[in-house]
């Protein structure tokens, strides 16, 4: 009787250890489907996010570039590239979005992973801060005029630019820049009214990439 006893005592052991494995298997499982589930749904979330902010950013660099009626509007962010073989860094700076006028060659496809150090001529307008129409012909500083900058403008039949740098907490991380491609667009310009819609689409996109980036 008391082998019996024994018997069964063991067996219902046996057992609550088995069911107790099973239900910390199904926690687990179901622990995990939920972690992916969950993670999953946040993915998805971000990425939704990300193609929001970036459809919005292309919405108001399109609005703004159909106001001041200009041929291509573009964002160019500065980024890291790099080291030279004296371990200095290399900066560089791409096209990350670009608005064109239909039947406007599209140059934002060339203008990615380029040394800053090849635009000082650029980046020395940028520092400006301020939306001011530069005209080729006549704007440009003399020992400038061969600069890869200018050479780059002319070859995609630029005659009118203007500039309006990006800023993440005071840094400087990129620049919005209209392009004038035409006699007629450019002699259409009044300044004052081209830099105020500049300087309010800079200030949007400025805001739009602010906030994907502190996310």
């Amino acid at each position: 009787m008391d082998l019996l006893k024994s018997v069964d005592l063991g067996f219902y052991v046996e057992l609550g250890i088995v069911i107790a494995l099973i239900g910390m298997g199904i926690t687990w499982t179901l622990k995990q489907t939920l972690k992916r589930l969950l993670t999953g749904k946040t993915n998805r979330r971000k990425n939704d996010q990300l193609w929001d902010m970036h459809s919005e950013v292309h919405e108001a660099l399109t609005e703004a570039r159909t106001k001041v009626d200009a041929a291509r509007a573009m964002i160019i962010q500065f980024h890291n590239g790099e080291y030279f073989l004296d371990g200095s860094g290399v900066k560089k700076m791409s096209t990350s979005h670009e608005s064109l006028r239909y039947g406007i060659s599209s140059c934002g496809d060339k203008l990615q992973n380029i040394l800053i150090s090849m635009c000082v001529s650029l980046l020395r307008q940028i520092k400006k801060d301020t939306p001011s129409v530069v005209y080729l012909d006549r704007d440009w500083r003399e020992e400038d005029e061969s600069s890869y900058c200018k050479n780059f403008l002319e070859l995609h039949n630029v005659l009118a630019f203007s500039v309006q740098p990006l800023k993440h907490h005071g840094l400087i991380t990129g620049f919005v820049m209209f392009q004038w491609c035409a006699t007629d667009k450019v002699d259409a310009i009044d300044e004052r009214v081209v830099e105020g819609i500049i300087e309010e689409s800079v200030r949007k996109i400025s805001t739009h990439l602010t906030l994907q980036a502190d996310k």
